[in-house]
């Protein structure tokens, strides 16, 4: 993925990321390369009808969580969301005006709209649509990226 070719990765000190399912781009590599620098790394945890974000600072702070994904564990630091700089946030079809359409349950939307931060969707190419009919509490993308390109808004 071309998520490296976006500037605010590198100079941001708190990053939000998910941790990638099978279906989705794989984010663990770079969790683990964001772990080894002096970056705040905070992972989303489902809490009730909401993501909560915790900081990890190992890998191994995540556990099988909601849904079947990694999530960190909850006794870790919280992060707010207000204080994310850059949020990566995985999507089932992202359009070409940074439009996103998630899994349907509304947590991103929800946790996103406190979020300043710069958004960035992380999808393969094949998961781009030429449009993408968005709902009121619809948060756009800044950024979407795949494994070929690098998508701006």
């Amino acid at each position: 993925m071309n998520i490296r070719a976006i500037p605010y990765l590198y100079k941001s000190k708190v990053i939000c990321i998910f941790v990638s399912k099978p279906d989705e781009p794989e984010t663990h590599r770079l969790i683990k390369e964001l772990l080894l620098t002096d970056k705040i790394v905070c992972v989303p945890r489902v809490v009730g009808q909401n993501l909560n974000l915790y900081r990890i600072r190992l890998f191994n702070q995540l556990e099988i969580g909601s849904f079947g994904v990694l999530e960190p564990e909850n006794d870790l630091p919280v992060v707010e969301p207000t204080d994310v700089e850059v949020f990566l946030v995985p999507g089932k079809k992202f359009d070409r005006r940074g439009n996103r359409k998630g899994r349907g349950k509304g947590y991103y939307d929800r946790l996103l709209a406190y979020v300043p931060g710069v958004k960035i969707g992380v999808a393969f190419e094949k998961n781009i649509v030429d449009s993408i009919d968005p709902q009121p509490h619809d948060i756009p993308m800044d950024y979407v990226v795949t494994e070929t390109h690098v998508y701006s808004y």
